[in-house]
């Protein structure tokens, strides 16, 4: 299906998505020294245990893209469905679970040690928007997780916080020809919500605009959480207008996570 607005993820081979979901660059999974991750325009370095680079690779074409994710559990964690697409504009093109692995640190350079890939053995889609499960056969290791938030309507002027592995400058695609900027650890930002909205793929969503920061390409499948529940996830990074002037209080769409529908696909999936 073609969206209206870019998709959060960031290409690798592929110089850009045809649709703008917010991931990032990267190589072959099984490449010596993948590209690092960008990360979000404006905001401030953050250390989150639970905050993790997820990376899909095509070893066919080498194609690929970089997204954010975040542990749910031991062995399942949550991202945005665009990540896990090879074609964003077709949601039957889900990749391969052993094309899919995840770096547990905030350090984006350790996306290029082999050692740190965690790969996948399973993952799951929901049709009524733009989330993904991901199931990793090797546990998180972490002694707590977030929770999805209380059911949310979007209230203008909450105030929330996002984290993801984002460029820190759009560029290096037709639509934004200038060289990206890239850094090497997990970001945050503050930002207020504005209302409801529409994720990349039809689902209910929450229109943020960015305080000191926002996503961008490689924030896909970030977190979005009340800055007074930091550790309840209310919405996940799915899509965007471009921002080639490298705006930080442009606007950025979230899936809302705290919703029936995707409550119960999550707790039916992941058990959580």
């Amino acid at each position: 299906m073609k969206k209206t607005a870019k998709i959060l993820a960031s290409a690798a081979v592929v110089a850009a998505m045809s649709a703008g979901v917010l991931g990032s660059f990267v190589v072959p999974a099984n490449a010596a020294t993948p590209s690092p991750a960008p990360e979000i325009i404006g905001g401030q370095k953050a250390s989150n245990p639970w905050a993790f680079q997820l990376a899909t690779v095509d070893r066919s074409t080498g194609n690929g893209q970089l997204c954010t994710a975040e542990a749910l559990s031991n062995s399942w964690v949550l991202t945005a469905k665009h990540c896990v697409l090879k074609d964003p504009n077709d949601t039957t093109s889900v990749a391969a679970a052993a094309d899919i692995f995840i770096v547990k640190t905030n350090n984006t350079a350790d996306i290029q040690d082999p050692a740190k890939r965690v790969f996948a053995d399973q993952v799951k889609v929901w049709s009524g928007g733009d989330l993904a499960l991901v199931h990793v056969g090797t546990s998180n290791g972490l002694s707590s997780y977030p929770t999805i938030g209380a059911s949310y309507t979007p209230k203008a002027s909450d105030a929330g916080v996002i984290q993801g592995y984002g460029l820190r400058k759009e560029g290096g695609i037709p639509s934004c020809p200038i060289e990206p900027v890239r850094a090497d650890w997990l970001y945050k930002a503050n930002v207020t919500v504005q209302k409801a909205s529409t994720d990349a793929y039809g689902g209910t969503a929450i229109l943020v605009k960015g305080v000191n920061g926002i996503a961008n390409h490689g924030d896909s499948g970030g977190p979005l959480t009340l800055a007074s529940s930091p550790n309840q996830i209310i919405g996940v990074t799915s899509n965007g207008p471009g921002n080639c002037s490298s705006s930080t209080t442009s606007t950025v769409n979230y899936t809302n996570v705290t919703l029936t529908a995707p409550r119960a696909w999550i707790k039916a999936t992941a058990g959580v």
